[in-house]
């Protein structure tokens, strides 16, 4: 939002201020090059004054429109209320506008499994937003190749450009989308839907969360899987040594019993005592998962929540993934760091 005035007489020539402010793209003739070079050196929140140059506000001649004399240095009042990120992708046929920034950085990547959000209007040949053919509607996605990703639920009547944006966002990140028929529905349309053929729609998009998972098994054969359920905080990961405060949960995957459970076990990282060592492994019956958290702690953050899940087969190479498949039965290991500190600090 913003006030322009005179500067000799402060009298006001043009004022658009209130909560909402007015929605205008970079550049726009609108206003004074001299004001969009200031709005280009501010942030999200930001409240300035700022005079303006005649040359590069109304020129030599003025404007008769805003009843600005020729030559005339003018003050500008402005408070810059949201930033939006704009970005084309496919030559043009999609065109993305951020509305909520992601809350962490990272995107999603192929193997991921992905929950979005989505809801779709049609537009008309002045872009102006017309009927909705689907409202918001929740769909989880597993990532594969562009184009070729698998939906776990609700992807029915996804269009199929959705795999390919959600790739471009940040979790909890929400856009607009406005996207060429080619991108889609195409010349069919859906008719179950309701989408005429060669329909421009507008599509708000919301990653709602992603799950990275990781094949952590020796060969990389699907054996031992790592689902990271929820991101830990903090910039660091255990080192050998440091002392974490772990939450565990150990079952069988074909029985769904509980092998093992512990809200609060502390275990100093590389140095498990060989007592601990020997009564943890009893418990999973023979797996070694005092390795498997050493290994897997090392990569977690605090607050971190991980489940891992893997299947019964031999064991090939002496790493914490195989020892994990030791006893027959596939063992689902489900742990959180709660928290940790080092030698050198406190957690």
């Amino acid at each position: 939002m913003y006030t322009g005035r005179h500067t000799g007489t402060g009298e006001v020539f043009d004022r658009v201020w209130s909560a909402t402010g007015r929605h205008l793209c970079n550049g726009d003739s609108s206003l004074p090059a001299g004001l969009w070079t200031v709005i280009e050196t501010m942030r999200a929140g930001e409240h300035v004054m700022a005079t303006l140059h005649w040359m590069v506000a109304f020129g030599e001649a003025g404007s008769a429109e805003w009843g600005v004399g020729p030559r005339a240095f003018v003050e500008y009042e402005v408070q810059l209320l949201k930033v939006y990120d704009i970005q084309s992708y496919e030559g043009g046929a999609v065109r993305s506008k951020v509305i909520e920034m992601p809350k962490y950085v990272g995107k999603p990547q192929e193997g991921n499994e992905v929950e979005v959000r989505w809801n779709g209007d049609l537009l008309d040949e002045e872009g102006k937003v017309g009927r909705t053919f689907q409202r918001k509607k929740r769909a989880k996605l597993l990532l594969g190749p562009p184009r070729h990703s698998t939906w776990l639920s609700g992807g029915k009547l996804v269009p199929a450009f959705i795999d390919g944006m959600v790739r471009q966002m940040g979790e909890g990140e929400i856009c607009e989308l406005e996207v060429q028929p080619s991108w889609a529905y195409g010349e069919a349309g859906d008719a179950r839907l309701g989408v005429p053929p060669n329909a421009r729609v507008k599509v708000w998009l919301e990653l709602v969360a992603y799950v990275e998972v990781d094949d952590i098994s020796p060969l990389k054969d699907g054996s031992a899987i790592r689902r990271r359920i929820q991101r830990g905080s903090g910039e660091d990961c255990p080192l050998k040594d440091d002392e974490c405060t772990l939450s565990l949960r150990v079952r069988g995957t074909r029985s769904g019993q509980e092998l093992h459970k512990k809200d609060q076990f502390e275990m100093v990282m590389g140095s498990m005592p060989e007592h601990a060592s020997k009564a943890l492994r009893a418990f999973c019956r023979g797996a070694h998962a005092d390795t498997v958290l050493t290994v897997l702690c090392s990569q977690m953050r605090k607050g971190a929540h991980a489940l891992i899940i893997t299947q019964p087969q031999p064991v090939h190479t002496c790493t914490a993934c195989s020892h994990l498949r030791r006893g027959g039965e596939g063992r689902r290991v489900e742990w959180s760091g709660v928290e940790w500190g080092g030698v050198e600090w406190s957690g």
